[in-house]
C-alpha cells in the first residue's frame, strides 16, 4: 500500500473542501452525483468537471435542498440559452423560430421560480408583515385611529 505525499494529501483536502462548497454537503456520494449532473451540461469546449465546480460554487449551496434546486438553474439556463441560439439561426420558417422563443420564454419563467423558491429557502422572500389591532370605545367615547405622537405646539402658543 502506498502512502500519499503531503502535497497528494493537500491536493485531497483541497478537492474536498471544494466540492463542499460547491454542492452545500459534506457527503461524497451526493457531491459526485451533484457535479456529474451539471458536467453533463458542460459546453464541448469546457472541462466539465471544473464548469460543473465553478457553476455551482457561484450560487454557493448551504444545503442538498439548495444545492438541487441550484442544478435546476443551471440546467434551464442552459436550456433557454440553447433555445435562443437555436431561434437566430437564420433560414428557419417562422414557425420554427416562434417555437424555439417559445420554449426559451418558459424555461426562463421557470428559471425565475426556481430562483424565487432558492430566495424563499435561504428566508430572502417577500416577507409581509400583517397588524391586527383592535379598539373599544364606550358609549359617548372618543378614540383616535392611528399613530399618536407627543409633540407640536398647544393651544396657547408655548
Amino acid at each position: 500500500m502506498s502512502s500519499l505525499t503531503p502535497s497528494e494529501k493537500d491536493d485531497i483536502t483541497l478537492k474536498k473542501n471544494l466540492y463542499e462548497l460547491a454542492t452545500g454537503t459534506k457527503l461524497s456520494g451526493v457531491q459526485e452525483q451533484t457535479l456529474l449532473n451539471v458536467a453533463r451540461l458542460a459546453p464541448a469546449t469546457a472541462n466539465n468537471l471544473d464548469w460543473a465546480v465553478q457553476q455551482m460554487a457561484s450560487y454557493k449551496p448551504q444545503d442538498a435542498h439548495e444545492s438541487m434546486l441550484c442544478q435546476q438553474m443551471i440546467a434551464l439556463n442552459t436550456m433557454a440559452l440553447d433555445c435562443v441560439s437555436r431561434a437566430i439561426v437564420d433560414g428557419q420558417t417562422l414557425y420554427v423560430r416562434d417555437m424555439h422563443i417559445k420554449h426559451a420564454a418558459r424555461l426562463m419563467g421557470t428559471f425565475a421560480k426556481v430562483s424565487a423558491a432558492l430566495d424563499k429557502h435561504r428566508g430572502k422572500g417577500q416577507t409581509i408583515v400583517v397588524k391586527h389591532q383592535q379598539v373599544n370605545v364606550g358609549n359617548g367615547g372618543q378614540a383616535i385611529v392611528g399613530d399618536v405622537s407627543k409633540g407640536g405646539c398647544s393651544e396657547k402658543g408655548e
